[in-house]
């Protein structure tokens, strides 16, 4: 478990898609959680 899947778990766990979260920096979007993180069901039983 990467600490981004943690984040990405309380977004979610929170009701906010960490896909749409971007910020713009020099020109490029970013996504606030990489492309790393992901839900990982295992984690909700």
């Amino acid at each position: 478990m990467h600490v981004l899947d943690l984040h990405v778990l309380i977004l979610h766990l929170f009701g906010f898609e960490d896909t749409r979260l971007t910020y713009r920096l020099q020109g490029r979007d970013y996504r606030l959680t990489d492309f790393v993180g992901r839900v990982l069901p295992q984690l909700f039983a």
